[in-house]
């Protein structure tokens, strides 16, 4: 049987999505050569290039396929939250996919107020299970104002932010959605955990129990708090 050769260069690669892609199973005639594919009477050579630009190609396609499945359960659960209905099986779905809802975030610049607040716990700044000085000189600890306590605490506050994970929130649709945060370095900051509130303040009570750092405020805990954490892990414990 003889067969026509058909190269598919770069500067083909519009074609119908490049030929080679829709051509039979995409079986490779050879596992050594995998960029050969045959179909009936051709046996069609893909240059690097090409093969490479249909790779992305085939990419974005699924990429806005994913973003339109995931946008679909998002308007669903959003019109479930609003008529209290149940939305916990959307949830997981939503929360399983966290590549698929990344991309999401970024499509629709879901959180583009860039609000965010970072989630400290006290054991992150006082490490209860050990010894204190072997991270701070008893004369940082040995605080005797709220002035100096204060100073100790917001600067243990910033400090922390660098290694805890930050959680975006942001008015979507009537109602506040909000996503954890954490930067991939060049690869720029990823977004998973979706969840969903009725209010801001509903957002800020799933934040309740941690060291609350806003971008919208700063440190959103009062003085009286950061004081009384402070003495009952250091001033009690070890100056007393």
């Amino acid at each position: 049987m003889e067969f026509e050769v058909v190269l598919i260069p770069l500067i083909d690669i519009a074609l119908k999505d490049l030929l080679a892609y829709k051509i039979g199973d995409k079986t490779p005639i050879f596992s050594y050569c995998p960029r050969i594919l045959m179909s009936e009477n051709k046996i069609v050579y893909i240059t690097p290039e090409a093969e490479n630009k249909a790779k992305w190609i085939a990419r974005e396609k699924k990429l806005k396929v994913e973003i339109k499945e995931t946008d679909a359960l998002i308007n669903s659960v959003i019109d479930r939250f609003l008529n209290d209905e149940p939305i916990d099986d959307i949830l997981v779905k939503i929360n399983e996919g966290y590549e698929k809802f990344n991309n999401w975030v970024y499509d629709k610049d879901a959180f583009q107020n860039l609000e965010y607040a970072w989630l400290i716990a006290e054991e992150d700044i006082f490490m209860p299970d050990e010894d204190l000085f072997d991270y701070y000189d008893q004369e940082e600890l040995n605080l005797k104002t709220d002035t100096d306590i204060l100073n100790f605490m917001h600067t243990a506050i910033d400090s922390k932010c660098e290694d805890v994970v930050a959680y975006h929130y942001a008015l979507y649709k009537g109602v506040y959605i909000s996503a954890s945060c954490v930067s991939h370095g060049q690869g720029g900051l990823f977004f998973s955990n979706f969840c969903i509130y009725k209010t801001k303040d509903d957002f800020w009570d799933f934040c309740k129990g941690s060291i609350i750092n806003s971008s919208e405020w700063g440190v959103k805990n009062s003085d009286a708090e950061l004081i009384f954490m402070f003495k009952t892990n250091v001033s009690d414990k070890y100056f007393k």
